[in-house]
C-alpha cells in the first residue's frame, strides 16, 4: 500500500464505498461525511490530497475548500472536486478558488486512479522544488512586475514575515521596497513600465537594487537575475545578496579616489566625476566654480621642521576645510601643497564669501611646531559650454595674483 493519505469528503455513503473500492488498496484512505468533519481530519492526519464533494449539507465543498486554502498550514494540499454536474460555472469557480482538478460522478475507475496519482506526483514535485528554492540563500520570487505570486523562505526571512500572504498584505509590489541609491537601480516614477521592463533595459551588470533588512535595518545590495517563464508573462526573479563584495569594491575604489595622506579626493576622482558634478549643478540651476588653495611658503615648513610636521600640517588644513564645507562642495589634493575646490553656487556673490571663510579659518589656526600658517586662494566661475580646463587655467592665474599681492588673500577672476 502507498503511504499517501487521501481524505475523501462526501455525504453519500455509496460514493465513499466506491472511492474506497477504487483507492483503498493503494492509498491510506480517510473519510468524512461533512465539511466540519473534513476540517477536523486535516488537523488530525497528514493529508496528501483531498477528494471533496461540492454538494453537501451544512458547509458545501466550496466553503470547506475556501477555509483550507486560506490556511497557511494546509493551503498546499491539492483539492479535487467531486461533482455529479458538469455545470461550467461551478467548475470555473472551483478552479478560481485553487482546486487542482474535478471528477464527475459516477466515477470512472481508471480516470479516478490516474488523476489522483498524477496530482500526488505533481504535489510531490511542487514540494520538492519549493524545498529546493527555500534552501537557497538568495531571494526568489515569481512575479509579473506587479503582483508577487510566489516568494521563497529567504524573502520571508529578510523582511521578517511568517507567510507570503502576510507579506502581500503589507506590500502590494516588490519594487516599493527598493531604496533610492545613486549606484543602484530605482524605478522611474514617471515610467509606466513595470520595474522588470525597466530593469531589462539595463546591462546585466547594472541590474542591482538596494533593499533594507527588517531584522537590523541594514541596507543590502542585490544583483537581480531575471528568467521569463515559458509561454507566460511571469518572471522568476532571483535577488543575490552581493553586499559584502559591493562594499569591498567600494572601499577599494574609495582608496583609489582619495589622497592617502590627507583624505581629500585626488585627480582620478576629478577625472571620473567632474562631468557629472557640472551636469548635476546645471540641472539644478546652480553655478559651478573652481578654486585653487595653496599653502603659503610650505617648502619652508618641510625644510625647517621636517616632512612629518609638514604632513601633520597638511592633514590639519584639510580637516579644517572639510569641517566647514557643504556636502555639495568637493576638495581635491591637486599636488604637493596645492588643493582644488569645486564649489556649487546659487549666486556668484557667494564664492568670495565661502573662500574668505576658508582663508580666515586657516589663518586663525595654531599648528603644532609650526604655529601660524596661511593659504592663498584663486577662483573662477565655470562658464556654460566651456572646457573645465579653461576654468582651471583662470583659477590658476587668480591664485598667481593672490601670491603676487602678498599671499593670504582671495582673488576671483
Amino acid at each position: 500500500m502507498n503511504n499517501k493519505v487521501i481524505l475523501a469528503v462526501d455525504d453519500e455513503r455509496s460514493n465513499i464505498e466506491v472511492l474506497a473500492n477504487i483507492l483503498g488498496d493503494t492509498y491510506d484512505l480517510r473519510v468524512a461525511s461533512r465539511g466540519d468533519k473534513a476540517l477536523e481530519s486535516i488537523k488530525k492526519f497528514q493529508v496528501d490530497l483531498i477528494l471533496l464533494d461540492i454538494q453537501m449539507p451544512g458547509m458545501d465543498g466550496f466553503e470547506v475548500a475556501e477555509i483550507i486554502l486560506q490556511d497557511p498550514l494546509y493551503k498546499d494540499i491539492p483539492i479535487i472536486f467531486l461533482t455529479s454536474s458538469r455545470d461550467e460555472g461551478s467548475i470555473v469557480r472551483g478552479f478560481k478558488m485553487g482546486a487542482v482538478d474535478y471528477i464527475t460522478k459516477p466515477f470512472n475507475r481508471e480516470e479516478l486512479r490516474v488523476r489522483v496519482e498524477n496530482h500526488l506526483q505533481l504535489s510531490e514535485l511542487k514540494l520538492f522544488f519549493q524545498s529546493l528554492l527555500d534552501s537557497l540563500s538568495s531571494i526568489v520570487v515569481l512575479t509579473n512586475g506587479q503582483d508577487v505570486f510566489y516568494g521563497n523562505q529567504s524573502l520571508l526571512n529578510f523582511f521578517q514575515f511568517d507567510s507570503l500572504a502576510e507579506f502581500k498584505s503589507k506590500y502590494s509590489r516588490l519594487d516599493k521596497l527598493f531604496l533610492k541609491d545613486e549606484n543602484q537601480f530605482f524605478c522611474d516614477p514617471n515610467n509606466p513600465e513595470s520595474w522588470i521592463a525597466q530593469l531589462l533595459r539595463l546591462e546585466s551588470h547594472q541590474r542591482t537594487v538596494a533593499m533594507s533588512s527588517k531584522h537590523n535595518q541594514a541596507k543590502h545590495i542585490f544583483r537581480v537575475n531575471l528568467k521569463q517563464m515559458p509561454l507566460s508573462h511571469l518572471y522568476l526573479a532571483e535577488f543575490i545578496d552581493i553586499s559584502h563584495d559591493f562594499h569591498a569594491q567600494r572601499i577599494l575604489l574609495d582608496k583609489t579616489l582619495h589622497d592617502p595622506l590627507t583624505g581629500a579626493f585626488n585627480r582620478e576622482f576629478f577625472d571620473k566625476n567632474i562631468d557629472s558634478i557640472l551636469a548635476h549643478n546645471q540641472t539644478n540651476k546652480l553655478q559651478s566654480a573652481v578654486g585653487f588653495m595653496d599653502i603659503d611658503l610650505f617648502k619652508n615648513v618641510n625644510d625647517k621642521y621636517g616632512h612629518d610636521v609638514g604632513d601633520a600640517t597638511l592633514k590639519k588644513i584639510v580637516m579644517t576645510i572639510k569641517k566647514e564645507m557643504r556636502n555639495s562642495d568637493v576638495l581635491l589634493r591637486w599636488g604637493g601643497e596645492e588643493f582644488l575646490l569645486i564649489i556649487s553656487l546659487a549666486s556668484e556673490a557667494d564664492l568670495a564669501r565661502i573662500l574668505e571663510k576658508f582663508r580666515s579659518l586657516i589663518d586663525l589656526q595654531i599648528f603644532a611646531d609650526v604655529g601660524h600658517v596661511t593659504c592663498s586662494f584663486g577662483a573662477s566661475i565655470h562658464c556654460p559650454n566651456e572646457s573645465i580646463h579653461d576654468t582651471i587655467k583662470r583659477s590658476d592665474q587668480a591664485l598667481y595674483q593672490s601670491k603676487h599681492r602678498g599671499r593670504n588673500c582671495v582673488t576671483i577672476v
